[in-house]
Formats: structure tokens, sequence, C-alpha cells
């Protein structure tokens, strides 16, 4: 007993005393499950520390995983956080870095899929659409597409639905059939079709 609170106490004083930077991900996914469950960072404050983390995986997913130690429980570090944690995260995760979350994240649901969908690109975009895609793409691919048609009808029937999302799901759509027709016609080329 005595043992686990000298234990709790220097992981305590770990994590204060260490710059994030420096924090093992381990470390760091601690951190910042702490600061959402407190509220004490707002959404825009969590971002770049989201984006050192998931620049980190990134980073280290370009060698192997005998080559980099830890690697293989990279992802296995979001398996047990709660779901209300994840979709903030999910929410405050920078539209650039969603593809990596999504990539770490054990699955998604409805709601998730939701704040993903809803994203906006920057108006210094120069290319929303395509990011747009790409985020109707990531939330087919984690969920077979299962659970994009859902989060679509919810998105369409609320109140605040984002100005560009009625004509990129259709096109989103529309694109997807083409690549099923794409399939059939050309057998030997399926799976590397791929929308962007």
């Amino acid at each position: 007993m005595a043992n686990d609170k000298k234990i709790g106490f220097m992981k305590r004083l770990m994590s204060e005393a260490i710059p994030f930077v420096a924090k093992s991900p381990e470390m760091k996914l601690d951190w910042l499950t702490g600061v959402i469950k407190k509220k004490s960072l707002t959404c825009p404050e969590i971002t770049p520390y989201l984006s050192l983390l998931l620049s980190e995986y990134q980073e280290l997913s370009h060698y192997s995983v005998e080559e980099v130690e830890g690697f293989e429980n990279f992802s296995s570090l979001f398996d047990s956080i709660e779901r209300q944690i994840l979709r903030k995260m999910i929410e405050c995760t920078d539209l650039y870095d969603v593809p990596v979350l999504l990539e770490l994240i054990p699955d998604l649901d409805v709601e998730d899929a939701v704040v993903v969908l809803k994203k906006i690109p920057p108006p210094y975009e120069t290319k929303p659409q395509v990011i747009i895609d790409r985020l109707f793409q990531v939330v087919y691919e984690k969920t077979s597409g299962k659970l994009l048609e859902k989060a679509a009808e919810y998105i369409m029937k609320s109140e605040n639905v984002p100005l560009h999302f009625v004509d990129s799901y259709q096109r989103f759509k529309e694109m997807r059939e083409d690549e099923q027709v794409l399939s059939y016609l050309f057998p030997q080329a399926s799976g590397q079709i791929r929308v962007e």
C-alpha cells in the first residue's frame, strides 16, 4: 500500500515536472485525459498538445516495430480511454490530424463520426474539398461505411448543418458508386482505386 502511494506520488511529480514534449506517449496521454476531465483547458488550447502526440506517432510509424521499442503499444494506449474523453479528443484534434487519431483509437460511434464530419477547413485552405473528402474517407474506412450514412443523416436533420456538408456528402456517395462500378468492370484493379 505504501509502495503504491510512493509510485503514485512519483508519477504525479514526473508528470508535473517534465515538459510535455519530453514525456513518454503514455504520460502525454495521461496528461491530456486529465486536462480534458478537469476542463482546465479549452479545445484550441488542447489542440497543439494533441498535434505533438500525433506527430510523434507519425514519426515513429516510419520505422519498423523492431526498430522502435514500445511502438506496438502506442495505439493500445487509447483502448482504455472513456468514450467521452475520446470524443473530446476528436473534437479538439486539428482537422489535418484527424486521420492519424482515427488510426489510433479503437472504434467510432455515430456521435464520434458526427464530430469528425462537422469539421470545417480553415478559410486559408486552398483545397478544402480534398480535405473534406479525406474526412469522409477516413470515417468510411474506419467503420467499413456502416456509420457514415447514419452520421450523415443525423447531421442533415440537425439545426446547424455545415454549409458544405450536403453537397460534399452527395459527391462522396457518387465517388463511392463510381468506385463500385469500376471495381465490377475491372476486378483486377479492385483495392487500388482510392478516393482523393
